[in-house]
């Protein structure tokens, strides 16, 4: 059994610490490869077989660093009440600690309670329930550190906890004319549990458009079975059952109309506002609404098989993959409390050197071990890439990993297939030349190019077999020789269709080419080696193409132009669609090469847009390969990103979306490393050698908190990403 990718939902996990833990022990796992653990979202994603690791087994290492694994939840709305009543919980908790910190910082300034000492221990008794409230962060941090695996709450733990143990000793002792931090354990624990909690909120926001896209389903669908209604659970479903949708229902499965003819509203799927007429024949898609018309259609495809299976499918994969990008900030990450637990011991030891009182020296270490928010370098890259991925699944751009987003943002140069990308793809029949010495006529040279490629798959045989729809002459002997043309014996003749070079047997075309066919697609026709004439056919422009083109040139985009058409019709074709740079009469395989020799030329990442088979190679070949959602399988499997609409306005718009994207996960680069290397010097009291200012603890986690939810609340913006349409 070949290995498969696997995906599990951990719980459990608080920081940016917590998923490089997992990820680094599963990673150790016997048969695991391609670990990734995503914090944003809390998937964990590997490749094995289950010979070489059981599901038990990841469980098992899961559970030792005291997270939980788990399946995902096969319905959505399982996972979100999950969610919800774990938002709840947040919440309840996040309630009792605010309100014993408010009775704990009155009885700690108020100065009503006579005495020192009974006023901490009123104090100690009011921070019990606030510790029992934030439980979880000592319950989680101190087992970390005494596995010398520390991460954030470790860090917190400490700080409360030294804290609270420091502040107990003071009184004990009975230390005259001293000051507690009770007051200040209750603030940390306290605005620590507000920070998740606002994060926890502002990331399920994030994780909508994901969320949306797995409610798409509806619950339930109409079956007929012996001619009658029943309604039934759309997991209960089979292929080939007989369902009927009516007018303002969800289709529930991919299937195929057998009967009715309405409008299906496709643009949660492609992103295409205009409804689709839909008749007897056609697919209907999982998610998609039926507008007026009743349809009865046969189930194809469910779940997972489905479209709508596949796209979430591309999405989650997408989500939890790491861009080049994001590898500082792990790296930093994973190794960055053991940096602040040495900071905070070196803060102590240099005040008790420069002769300070211990608790100023403990006050301003306190300070630097609660101020350190790994978690923001940690989200910054996969909160971003969640937003910006989920964002463009829901205007029909389905991007497949965060590197092909990351060269997306970076390229310079796109590459344009002509047929069916630049242009509409339906060809059409222009004009016919014959030779008198063939002794054929321009009918008769139609009917014999029509019947040799009807069982071609070239878009110039729809064209022939428009003009000539039932040529009704036998072909023996077809061979399609792939970019070149079509050799067949008809009526004891070799024929041959196609390029100049191959109709003529590598030798050149020897009749005079009329001038009217000057800028036309031409398909050279030769009868055993006699030059019978030439069909011209024409391709019309998408409607947008020239826009979106100029739209590209004014973001400084470099544009090119790859067709296997002759020189004369590449450069008709590119003057329209406003492109100087193009090369005719490619084959798949040179187009391939000219892809990579444009990447090595730009030293930066190019990105081909095409979609038919002859234009697999070369979106393999690109950094990114982009695919037209009207195209082939082919194209489809090879590209980086599928734009599910039929409009050539995705290009533009994925370009900007990735621009969007990575401009965020800058922003939120730069703010947590400015934030978590900006406020150290502060909180360890610095500034006060020259005058300056110094943190207290609590100011230091409320900062913290709040670093977190910045990175979070900036992704949120790419929620808002607008189209062009």
């Amino acid at each position: 059994m070949g290995k498969k990718l696997r995906v599990y939902i951990v719980r459990g996990m608080r920081c940016a610490g917590c998923s490089g833990k997992v990820e680094k022990t599963v990673a150790q796992l016997p048969g695991a490869e391609n670990v990734s653990v995503n914090y944003a979202t809390g998937i964990l994603s590997l490749t094995s077989t289950p010979e070489q690791l059981s599901d038990e087994a990841v469980f098992a290492a899961v559970k030792k660093l005291g997270f939980t694994a788990e399946y995902p939840p096969a319905d959505p709305a399982e996972e979100e009440k999950k969610e919800a009543q774990q938002f709840k919980k947040q919440l309840h908790d996040l309630i009792f600690c605010i309100i014993f910190t408010i009775m704990l910082t009155f009885a700690a300034f108020s100065g009503i309670i006579p005495g020192l000492r009974l006023s901490g221990a009123i104090q100690l008794v009011l921070l019990l329930p606030v510790l029992w409230a934030g439980r979880k962060i000592f319950i989680a941090g101190i087992p970390a550190l005494l596995k010398l695996r520390p991460d954030m709450d470790s860090l917190i733990a400490c700080g409360a906890g030294t804290g609270t143990l420091y502040s107990l000793y003071l009184l004990i002792s009975n230390t005259p004319s001293c000051h507690f931090h009770f007051d200040s354990v209750a603030m940390i624990v306290t605005l620590v549990m507000l920070g998740r909690t606002l994060e926890h909120r502002a990331r399920n926001k994030v994780s909508s458009s994901m969320r949306e896209l797995l409610k798409l389903t509806p619950e339930y669908a109409t079956l007929i079975e012996n001619g009658n209604e029943k309604k039934v659970t759309v997991q209960s479903l089979l292929p080939a059952a007989r369902i009927r949708i009516r007018p303002g229902e969800k289709v529930p499965a991919d299937a195929t109309v057998i009967s009715g003819t309405s409008f299906v509203n496709e643009a949660m799927l492609s992103g295409e506002e205009l409804p689709v007429a839909k008749a007897q024949g056609d697919r209907i898609y999982a998610g998609t609404i039926n507008m007026d018309g009743v349809l009865e259609a046969d189930v194809a495809a469910l779940g997972e098989a489905s479209e709508l299976g596949q796209i979430i499918k591309l999405v989650s994969e997408a989500q939890n993959t790491r861009p080049p990008i994001a590898a500082l900030a792990d790296k930093v990450a994973g190794m960055f409390t053991w940096i602040i637990f040495s900071l905070s011991l070196l803060t102590l030891t240099l005040w008790l050197i420069s002769g300070a009182a211990f608790a100023v020296a403990f006050n301003y270490a306190l300070s630097v071990l609660v101020a350190a928010c790994p978690c923001a370098l940690g989200l910054a890259t996969p909160i971003a890439l969640i937003a910006g991925v989920g964002r463009g699944a829901t205007l029909g751009m389905l991007i497949k990993n965060g590197t092909a987003l990351e060269n997306c943002a970076k390229s310079r140069t796109v590459i344009f297939d002509k047929t069916g990308t630049l242009t509409s793809g339906k060809p059409e029949i222009k004009k016919v030349a014959v030779y008198p010495e063939s002794g054929i006529t321009g009918d008769e040279l139609l009917k014999f190019a029509a019947a040799a490629e009807r069982n071609s798959t070239h878009p110039l045989s729809a064209a022939l077999n428009a003009v000539v729809p039932e040529p009704e002459l036998t072909v023996s002997d077809f061979q399609n020789v792939s970019g070149c043309g079509i050799s067949c014996t008809i009526n004891g003749k070799k024929w041959l269709f196609g390029s100049e070079s191959f109709a003529c047997n590598g030798k050149e075309w020897q009749s005079p080419v009329p001038e009217d066919l000057s800028g036309l697609t031409l398909i050279f026709c030769t009868a055993d080696g006699v030059q019978t004439g030439i069909i011209g056919a024409g391709d019309s422009l998408r409607s947008e193409t020239p826009q979106i083109i100029a739209g590209l040139q004014k973001l400084n985009i470099r544009t090119v132009m790859l067709t296997g058409d002759n020189a004369s019709a590449a450069a008709r074709c590119a003057a329209d669609c406003g492109i100087s740079e193009f090369y005719s009469e490619c084959l798949p395989a040179d187009k391939a090469g000219i892809v990579r020799e444009i990447a090595g030329e730009s030293r930066s990442p190019a990105i081909m847009v095409g979609d038919g088979i002859n234009d697999a190679p070369a979106l393999a070949n690109a950094s990114v390969g982009i695919a037209i959602g009207s195209g082939t399988a082919a194209a489809m499997e090879s590209a980086d990103i599928i734009l599910r609409g039929n409009s050539l306005a995705g290009v533009e718009n994925v370009i900007k979306l990735s621009k969007a994207v990575f401009n965020v996960i800058r922003q939120n680069l730069f703010w947590a490393f400015f934030y978590n290397f900006g406020i150290l010097p502060f909180a360890a009291g610095i500034g006060t050698l020259w005058g300056g200012f110094s943190l207290s603890p609590a100011i230091c986690a409320a900062t913290m908190a709040a670093s977190s939810l910045t990175v979070v609340l900036n992704a949120l913006r790419l929620l808002k990403f607008k189209v062009k349409k």
